[in-house]
C-alpha cells in the first residue's frame, strides 16, 4: 500500500513539473532528442544549467554537447514545452577580445547555446495553472482512495476470524500510512500554489512598475482588472 500511495504522489509532483512558473530541470524529463534513429535523454545531448538566483529564476540554458545536436533540441523541447520563450543566445567574444588578423565566424554554433524562459503567469495563466494542478490533485486523491480501499478489503480478508482489537489495529495503521501520503500531496499542491501565486504577483509588480513609468493608471489593467486582486 504505501509504495503505491507514493506512486500516485510521485506521479502528481511530475505532472506539476510539467506545469513551469520557475526553472526547473525536472520539467525537460520528458524531452527525448533524436540522435539519428535513437531517442536520447537530454541530458545524453546537452549540458543544462538552471538560473535558480532568487531574481533569475526563470531560465533554463542547454549548451548542446555537438553542434549535430543543435537542431533536434530545439523541436524537441518545442514538442513538450511550446509554451517556452525559446532563444539563441550567444558566447561569442566582442570585437576587441578578437586578436588581429585572428578571422572569428559569428555564424558558427560552435559558441551559441539554447536558452529557456519560463512564460509570465499573467491571470490567464494563474487560473490555467491553478485549474491543471486541482485536476492533478483529484486523480491523485481519488487513486490514494481506490488503493486504500483495495488493501482494507485484503486485510479484512486476512484478519477473518481474527479478534476485533487485531482488525482495529490494522485498519489504525493503515489509516496512518494513507493520511501520511494524503497530507504530502495537499502539501505539495499547496506549495504549488504558493509558487504559482507569487509569480502572478512578480508579474503585477512588473506591470504596475511599467505604467507607473509611463504615466498609465497603474490601478487598472488593459482588460480593466483591478492590479491586486
Amino acid at each position: 500500500m504505501q509504495a503505491k500511495l507514493l506512486g500516485h504522489v510521485a506521479v502528481m509532483s511530475y505532472g506539476y513539473c510539467q506545469l513551469c512558473v520557475k526553472a526547473d530541470a525536472s520539467s525537460l524529463l520528458g524531452v527525448e532528442v533524436m540522435d539519428g534513429s535513437l531517442e536520447k535523454h537530454i541530458e545524453d545531448v546537452a549540458d543544462v544549467y538552471v538560473h535558480d538566483e532568487e531574481n533569475d529564476n526563470d531560465k533554463i540554458d542547454i549548451v548542446p554537447k555537438h553542434t549535430e545536436f543543435f537542431q533536434n533540441l530545439l523541436t524537441a523541447i518545442h514538442d513538450v514545452h511550446p509554451e517556452f520563450k525559446i532563444t539563441i543566445e550567444s558566447g561569442d567574444p566582442d570585437d576587441d577580445q578578437i586578436p588581429e588578423g585572428v578571422e572569428y565566424d559569428r555564424d558558427s554554433l560552435e559558441s551559441k547555446y539554447i536558452r529557456l524562459t519560463m512564460p509570465e503567469v499573467d491571470k490567464n495563466r494563474r487560473d490555467l495553472i491553478n485549474t491543471s494542478v486541482d485536476a492533478l490533485n483529484q486523480v491523485c486523491k481519488t487513486r490514494m482512495t481506490a488503493c486504500q480501499a483495495q488493501c482494507s478489503a485484503k486485510v479484512a480478508e486476512l484478519l477473518l476470524g481474527a479478534p476485533a482489537e487485531t482488525a482495529d489495529e490494522a485498519k489504525r495503521a493503515m489509516d496512518e500510512v494513507y493520511n501520511q501520503y494524503k497530507d504530502m500531496c495537499d502539501n505539495l499542491t499547496d506549495e504549488k500554489k504558493q509558487e504559482v501565486e507569487d509569480a502572478y504577483q512578480r508579474y503585477l509588480t512588473g506591470v504596475e512598475n511599467e505604467q507607473s513609468e509611463s504615466g498609465t493608471d497603474s490601478s487598472v489593467l488593459n482588460n480593466g482588472q483591478s492590479l491586486r486582486l
